[in-house]
C-alpha cells in the first residue's frame, strides 16, 4: 500500500490544490449527472430535457446512419469469413460421417 501523502513528501502547494480541484470538479459532476438523471426520468415526454434528448438524436442520425453504411461491407466480410469456416467444419464433418456409413455398408 503506497503511503498517504504528508506534508513534506515532495508534493507542492500547487499540486495539492490542483488534486482538490479535480476531485471536487469530479464530485460537482457526478452530483450534476444524478440529478439531471432524476429529473429526466421524472418528468414526462413533453417535458424539456426529453426535447433535448430527441433534439440531439435527430442530429446523430444522419452521422450514425453514415456510420453504419461505413462499417457494413467490413461486417460482410467477417460474417462471410465465419460462415466460411462453418461451413468447411460441417463439410468435413459430413465427409466424415459419408465414409463411416459406406464403410458400414460394404
Amino acid at each position: 500500500m503506497p503511503p498517504s501523502p504528508l506534508p513534506g513528501d515532495g508534493l507542492s502547494r500547487a499540486s495539492r490544490r490542483r488534486i482538490v480541484v479535480r476531485r471536487g470538479v469530479v464530485v460537482g459532476l457526478l452530483v450534476i449527472s444524478v440529478l439531471i438523471f432524476t429529473s429526466f426520468f421524472r418528468e414526462g415526454e413533453g417535458g424539456f430535457l426529453h426535447s433535448i434528448k430527441n433534439t440531439a438524436g435527430s442530429i446523430a442520425a444522419p452521422v450514425q446512419d453514415a456510420a453504419v453504411g461505413a462499417v457494413q461491407p467490413l461486417k460482410d466480410g467477417w460474417n462471410w469469413f465465419a460462415e466460411l469456416r462453418t461451413a468447411r467444419d460441417e463439410r468435413n464433418r459430413l465427409r466424415a460421417d459419408n465414409g463411416a456409413l459406406q464403410s458400414q455398408l460394404t
